[in-house]
């Protein structure tokens, strides 16, 4: 899409990009739920979370503070080509 924009009117963007995203007020049970929000809900009601496979696997995380700050900021800075961020 930036490049469809980009090209014909000339304009410099910036995309980022963010990972697994949780923060409060996220829903546990809802389709997309995080893994995090699952595993606080688990632990309230005490019981073990649940974890898929053998455990040795990582992931990145971001809280939804983290990516509001990275759209305020990214409003601010001054923009290349084609710019594409990942927040995590």
């Amino acid at each position: 899409m930036q490049i469809f924009f980009q090209k014909p009117m000339v304009l410099e963007t910036i995309g980022l990009r963010y990972f697994n995203v949780f923060g409060r007020k996220q829903d546990p049970n809802g389709a997309y739920a995080a893994v995090i929000p699952k595993f606080v809900s688990q632990l309230m009601k005490g019981e073990s979370p649940v974890i898929n496979g053998d455990g040795n696997y990582s992931r990145d995380f971001t809280y939804i503070d983290n990516v509001i700050q990275a759209n305020l900021l990214s409003l601010s800075q001054p923009t290349k080509k084609r710019l594409i961020l990942s927040i995590m």
